[in-house]
């Protein structure tokens, strides 16, 4: 008996010191919540967290920075571009001569005969026939003949007609074809700057003053076509140094640069620029012509031979 008063008192000690042990669990649980409430309230601070997660994208931007030099390595084709517009200035280099041909104007100078100027001052006389006579200045070029610089005449043009390229004064080339068989007056005369011309074989006839006043004009070869020279033809050519004729020439002949007509009677020209002091017409010489000896201002002196006869107009003008 006295032993189940002692179990039942021990199993009520027992149970009763367990209550305080219920209450600790349930204080620990209650704590417990607490934590997980404020852990559960604290992780909506964690957003840190995702923002770090952000800036690993940041991160994976930066790795499209690195593709900057991919933009260079475009920017690398850029010196292509201007090789492409190297080219591009090269074709237009290449077609400049193309522009610069471009006339300046052109016209008519005969029955089938044009005329053009470009903007290099290149005057192109073409056509079948004869390039027509003018009066003084009035050629339809005259209005740009200070820019005329270089004449051309191409084949099948038969004749230089008066006046024609007269007063071009910034003149320094002429190309006459072997069509052409006469030179008219004054065709050449005061182109001060050219200084030579060559006559081709086709022509028979130079009229007169055909070079006057061409100040540059240094020498003048005269082929054996040519039958017929006009009066003063290289008067007042100061620069002159000598005329050469063709030898087989069947009407002039030239003696030391000096132009006679073939049988030695008449002293045409004495060129200007002659390098010499003195000089004795040959004997035989019965005429002198008119200006023969104009401008030939280093002479000093001019034997005559006892049987001259006639001495032209102004033959020792300017001495």
């Amino acid at each position: 008996m006295t032993k189940r008063i002692l179990s039942l008192l021990l199993a009520a000690f027992m149970l009763f010191s367990l209550l305080p042990v219920s209450a600790l669990a349930e204080d620990e649980a209650a704590e417990e919540a607490a934590v997980n409430e404020e852990i559960t309230v604290e992780t909506p601070a964690e957003e840190p967290p995702e923002e770090q997660h952000e800036e690993p994208e940041v991160s994976e931007e930066q790795p499209d920075e690195p593709e900057a030099p991919e933009e260079p390595a475009e920017e690398t084709e850029v010196p292509e571009e201007p090789a492409e517009e190297t080219e591009e200035t090269e074709t237009e280099l290449e077609e400049a001569p193309l522009a610069d041909a471009a006339f300046v104007a052109s016209g008519t100078c005969g029955e089938n005969v044009k005329w053009t100027l470009d903007e290099n001052g290149k005057l192109v006389i073409s056509g079948i026939g004869a390039l027509e006579d003018h009066n003084y200045s009035d050629a339809e070029w005259s209005p740009y003949r200070e820019s005329i610089l270089s004449v051309v005449i191409e084949p099948s043009v038969t004749s230089i007609g008066s006046y024609a390229f007269s007063e071009c004064g910034n003149l320094t080339s002429v190309t006459i074809p072997n069509s052409v068989t006469s030179i008219g007056s004054y065709a050449f005369s005061e182109c001060g700057n050219l200084t030579n011309a060559t006559i081709p074989d086709g022509v028979t006839s130079i009229g007169t003053h055909a070079f006057f006043n061409c100040f540059a004009l240094a020498s003048i070869n005269i082929p054996a076509g040519v039958t017929s020279i006009g009066e003063d033809v290289f008067f007042q050519c100061p620069a002159l140094k000598e005329i050469k004729v063709a030898k087989d020439n069947p009407a002039y002949c030239d003696v030391d640069g000096v132009l006679f007509n073939k049988a030695m009677t008449e002293l045409i020209c004495c060129p200007a620029a002659k390098e010499q002091t003195a000089y004795t017409v040959p004997k035989g010489v019965t005429s002198l012509a008119d200006a023969a000896f104009c401008s030939c201002t280093k002479l000093t002196r001019i034997i005559l031979p006892d049987g001259l006869i006639s001495i032209g107009d102004q033959a020792f003008r300017g001495c």
